[in-house]
Parts: C-alpha cells; structure tokens; sequence
C-alpha cells in the first residue's frame, strides 16, 4: 500500500545498519515532480541510489548526471526508433531518449546499464542489431518479458528460454557487452 513519506524516511533510518542503497524505479520515477528533492534526501542519509528509467525526461535526467545524484542509472531501451512508441504502449519522445543516451555514453562518473525487455511481438532480432549497433555501450542487457496482469497491456507473448537463448548467442557472437536476465 501507499505509505507517507516521513514514513518512508523513518523505515530507511530504522534500516541504516542493513541496507547499502535504494532503487528509484517507476513507472517512469522522474515524472514525479520532487523526485530530485526524493533522491537527495536519500543520499544525504549516506544511501546509495539507484535510478531506472526510459530517458524520456531528458532534462530531469540530465540535472541528475551532471549533479551527480545517484551512483548507477539503468535505462530501459524499449525498441528500434520507428518502433518505440508501438513498444512503449504510447508517445515517448524519442528525440529524448536519443538525448538521453548520449548523455550516458558521454559522461564518465555514474555507472549505468542499458536493457531492452524483449517482448515477441515488438522486438525481432534485427531491431536488437539495431539497438546494439547504435549504443556500443559498456553494459547492455537482454531481459525477458514476464506476462503479467499488472502489466499495461496484458497477454502478451514472451520468447522461450531456448528461442531467447539463441538470440542472445547470435548477438553475443558481435556484442562482447551483451548479457541476458530472466531466463530460468
């Protein structure tokens, strides 16, 4: 359930001992309008923190970079350019998260991680290519799509461990940054 954020501050305090960092996630988290304010506070209790996001708040993004606001940024890749608001279930800025990459790409003080959700239906291997080819990145990760009702669109097919596997292994063969989450 929802809980306040005094209370939120007040369990973090009560955790100090145990926990090394917090991960601000969403939904897209830098939509909230005090999330610089949120994220600060927690680092000012000594916490680490961790931020992902679709890049599509280029500016907000941008002030926390250059700020230095958190320790490791993990950016959703949703899919190939033409494909990424079909993929992302609505109109992202694309010109944002282009932005938003570049930015990551080009600074040198906050760890970072790119991911796409590979989900049957939007993603093909060639938009992987596509993806890959234009990041040349440190860290990239295929994560395999979970069906699930609180997604936003539901029943939607997920590729099988062996076909995500064979993937991953053709894109591994040229990507020496590529890894894969999911798979059981």
């Amino acid at each position: 359930g929802d809980i306040s954020e005094s209370e939120f501050f007040e369990f973090l305090l009560s955790r100090r001992a145990k926990l090394d960092g917090v991960c601000i996630t969403g939904g897209e988290p830098l939509l909230q309008p005090d999330i610089l304010e949120f994220m600060q506070k927690i680092r000012d209790m000594g916490f680490l923190v961790k931020l992902d996001t679709n890049g599509s708040i280029y500016d907000k993004l941008h002030y926390i970079v250059n700020n230095k606001m958190c320790d490791y940024i993990a950016m959703d890749i949703k899919n190939a350019p033409e494909k990424y608001n079909l993929t992302a279930g609505g109109m992202i800025n694309v010109d944002n998260v282009k932005q938003s990459v570049n930015l990551l790409l080009n600074q040198n003080f906050i760890d970072y991680e790119f991911r796409t959700t590979v989900v049957k239906a939007f993603v093909s291997y060639e938009d992987l290519v596509f993806i890959l080819d234009y990041l040349n990145c440190k860290k990239y990760y295929l994560q395999k799509f979970e069906d699930r009702q609180s997604n936003i669109v539901y029943h939607l097919e997920a590729f099988s461990d062996d076909e995500l596997k064979d993937i991953y292994s053709k894109l591994k063969e040229k990507y020496d940054f590529i890894k894969i989450r999911g798979l059981r």
